[in-house]
C-alpha cells in the first residue's frame, strides 16, 4: 500500500500496499526550511477535498480503484483522485491499469488488511491501495522537471528545478523480485531490490540504500532534489537521510508517472526497475 503525499512528479509494488502520496515542489529560495508548494496528492481512496467535502472517491474494500465513480484518466482509465489542483492548476488523477485485472482499495485494518500508517486524521486515512506485483499499476502525466509544464498542465516554476515527493509503503512480500513503487517519468523514483534493500534514482544515477525493505510494516519513503541548500538529491527512509545522488535529470522526458507496475511499456520504453 501507499499513502500520498507527493512532491511533485510518482511508481511500482510487488503485493504492496500503498498509502497517501505526495508530490511537492520546493522554492528556489535560501532559508533554514524551503517554501514548497504541493502539486499533487494522492489519498488512495481517501478523498475529501475533490468536491470540497465528502468522499467523492467512493472506495470499498477490495474493490477495483475507481469503481465507486464514473471520472476517468488517461486512455479512459478509472481513476483514483489527485487531492491538490496547485494554482487552479487540473487535477491529475492517477488511472488504474491491469492485466489481469486492476489495483484494489485495502481499508484499514479489515479482512487482515494492515492497521493504518498514522492513527489520527481517520477520515482520511481509512484506505491504501494493493498492487499484485505483477502487472496492475497507477499512471498520470508526469511532473519531473518543475520549470516545464507537465502535457496537459497550466502550471510551470520558472528557475526551479527542485522538486520530490513522499509515500507510506508496505510491502507484503519481499521474495527476491525486484519492485519498482514509483517512477515519475523515468527520472526520479525508488525500487525493492531482489535483495530487499530500496534502491533510489535519480536519472540514470542509481543508489542502494543500506536500509531493507522489512516485510509487513509501513516505511515512510522520500526523495528530494534540492539543488538550493543542499546541492543534489537525496533520499530519505523512515525520517533518516539514507543516500544522496548527483543533481541532474533530464527535463524533457515524456513518459508518465507510474505507481506499482513491475515493468511497463510507456511512451515506447520500458520502464523497468531491475
Amino acid at each position: 500500500m501507499t499513502d500520498p503525499r507527493l512532491t511533485r512528479r510518482v511508481a511500482q509494488f510487488s503485493r504492496l500496499v500503498a498509502s497517501a502520496a505526495a508530490l511537492v515542489v520546493a522554492a528556489s529560495a535560501v532559508s533554514a526550511q524551503a517554501a514548497y508548494t504541493l502539486d499533487r496528492w494522492y489519498q488512495m481512496g481517501d478523498d475529501i477535498l475533490f468536491s470540497g467535502g465528502g468522499n467523492a472517491e467512493n472506495p470499498s474494500n477490495g474493490a477495483a480503484v475507481g469503481s465507486g465513480n464514473s471520472l476517468t484518466g488517461i486512455n479512459g482509465a478509472p481513476i483514483t483522485y489527485d487531492s491538490a489542483a496547485t494554482n487552479n492548476d487540473n487535477f491529475q488523477a492517477l488511472a488504474a491499469f491491469g492485466t489481469g485485472g486492476l489495483p484494489t482499495y485495502a481499508e484499514y485494518g479489515v479482512g487482515g488488511n494492515p492497521a493504518a500508517p498514522l492513527a489520527a486524521a481517520a477520515s482520511m486515512n481509512s484506505y491504501g491501495v494493493r498492487f499484485d506485483g505483477v502487472d496492475d499499476y497507477l499512471a498520470a502525466i508526469n511532473l519531473n522537471d518543475p520549470s516545464v509544464a507537465a502535457p496537459g498542465s497550466l502550471v510551470t516554476y520558472p528557475g526551479s528545478i527542485d522538486r520530490g515527493f513522499q509515500l507510506w509503503v508496505y510491502p507484503e512480500n519481499v521474495d527476491g523480485v525486484a519492485e519498482y513503487v514509483i517512477d515519475d517519468a523515468d527520472q526520479h523514483g525508488f525500487n525493492i531490490t531482489t535483495a530487499g534493500a530500496f534502491l533510489s534514482e535519480t536519472r540514470d544515477n542509481r543508489v542502494v540504500s543500506p536500509d531493507a525493505a522489512t516485510q509487513d510494516q509501513w516505511h515512510h519513503v522520500m526523495l528530494v532534489h534540492d539543488s538550493v541548500s543542499r546541492g543534489g538529491a537525496y533520499f530519505y527512509v523512515n525520517g533518516l537521510a539514507s543516500v544522496s545522488h548527483t543533481p541532474t535529470y533530464d527535463g524533457n522526458s515524456a513518459v508518465n508517472l507510474l505507481v506499482g507496475a513491475n515493468a511497463e511499456d510507456d511512451a515506447g520504453a520500458t520502464q523497468d526497475p531491475k
